[in-house]
């Protein structure tokens, strides 16, 4: 019998396969690399992150399913998931409640309109 040599690992050990992802690893990497605070990132936490974004396109799948009407996931649900829940009011300005131009036409020209008066209060 053999004996390992010094430093080195035994022939019993396995390495962990890398789970397969939905997402591109490639995408995920670069985009937790995007953060001004990271150095280096690891394999294993590019796996891990994958998997939880998974998990959360997953569960808000779930969610709007059930808060909808339909087998389809739409925006107005979506956004009733969202905006109905305070753990995922990190995605407020990411999914808006959704107007048609002519409203926001028209809360454009209000917001310039009092913009204007209030330039003319202080001229005055």
């Amino acid at each position: 019998m053999q004996t390992p040599k010094k430093g080195s690992s035994p022939s019993t050990k396995k390495e962990r396969p890398v789970p397969r992802s939905s997402f591109p690893v490639s995408r995920i990497k670069t985009i937790m690399k995007s953060s001004p605070d990271t150095n280096t990132i690891g394999v294993d936490a590019v796996a891990l992150t994958s998997r939880a974004a998974e998990l959360f396109v997953v569960y808000l799948a779930k969610q709007t399913l059930k808060a909808g009407k339909t087998n389809t996931v739409d925006y107005p649900d979506l956004y009733k998931v969202i905006h109905g829940n305070s753990m995922l009011d990190f995605l407020y300005d990411i999914i808006p409640k959704k107007i048609t131009f002519k409203d926001c036409k028209q809360k454009i020209e209000e917001a310039d309109r009092k913009e204007k008066e209030a330039i003319k209060d202080i001229e005055i």
